[in-house]
């Protein structure tokens, strides 16, 4: 029954502890979270890194911050993790994103 709740459902629930819930918002936004990162940089192995790196950051820190637009927030701090990536690695090419693209 978890695949039929809504996405701040299931953020609220992993913010409790459910793996179960959790993993769901994972596979959930992955794809978009993966086209919305192929965008930003033409690796997809830092890609896949950077949205992994994500979501341990969101399981350990739990920080319980309201969330309005799970999706948004998502891909706002892809964003800044890639671009963090893209910092210490400059030799990485990057594309430019159009901030007004809708997903």
């Amino acid at each position: 029954m978890l695949n039929l709740k809504s996405d701040i459902e299931l953020w609220n629930a992993s913010l409790e502890g459910d793996q179960d819930a959790f993993g769901l918002l994972f596979r959930r936004h992955y794809p978009l979270l993966f086209q919305y990162g192929i965008k930003i940089s033409s690796d997809p192995q830092t890609i896949q890194d950077a949205i992994q790196e994500l979501f341990i950051d969101l399981w350990q820190k739990k920080t319980g911050q309201p969330i309005q637009s799970l999706k948004a927030y998502l891909l706002q701090a892809l964003k800044f993790k890639l671009y963090k990536s893209f910092r210490q690695n400059k030799d990485q090419p990057t594309i430019e994103v159009n901030e007004n693209e809708a997903f």
